[in-house]
């Protein structure tokens, strides 16, 4: 837990306008209930973003999704909608091969954009602090990055990584950040 702390530091340092929108204790999410209703435990960076902040959305574009407390369940219909969008796509043939969880190495969602991209989890392992993310972007530009989606976080807003298929305005400097409590 340790580690994941300090990647969620280090992303407060990226955005130092992020600790506005962090909760002053756990926020009580109920992460065995989510885990039982998708088959498969979360990636503990996320789970330490869930417990600190809401949803969050950078720069009016990037929505990293996280639970709320007593509305796990809804979470869950949200991440098989996008299965959903996934399997949709798989079907035609326009997933680069990608097939949504719980298929072997399938993705699993944690983020999208207003421009219809899609933050995914590769599911490649039965530890999920392994897992890499995938990004879809809308203009069909597919393509993965190798760490967690925290760590993507801290990649992408610093600008350390490039961003295909992504607006070249994003993210601003500094990035923006809204955290948002769905009611």
């Amino acid at each position: 837990m340790a580690d994941d702390m300090l990647i969620i530091a280090e992303l407060e340092r990226t955005v130092p306008s992020l600790t506005r929108w962090r909760a002053e204790g756990q926020r009580g999410v109920d992460w065995p209930v989510i885990e039982d209703e998708l088959g498969t435990a979360l990636p503990p960076d996320y789970r330490a973003l869930g417990d600190a902040y809401p949803v969050l959305v950078f720069d009016d574009f990037l929505w990293v999704t996280v639970p709320s407390p007593g509305k796990e369940s809804a979470f869950v219909s949200g991440v098989r909608e996008t299965a959903e969008t996934l399997q949709d796509l798989s079907d035609v043939d326009e997933s680069h091969g990608y097939v949504p969880f719980p298929a072997e190495g399938g993705l699993l969602g944690w983020g999208s954009s207003l421009s219809g991209d899609q933050f995914y989890w590769q599911v490649n392992s039965k530890d999920p602090a392994s897992w890499r993310v995938v990004v879809s972007g809308r203009n069909d530009d597919w393509w993965t990055f190798e760490g967690g989606a925290v760590e993507f976080l801290v990649a992408a807003l610093s600008k350390s990584i490039a961003l295909p298929g992504l607006p070249s305005s994003f993210p601003s400097d500094p990035p923006e950040v809204v955290g948002v409590e769905p009611r």
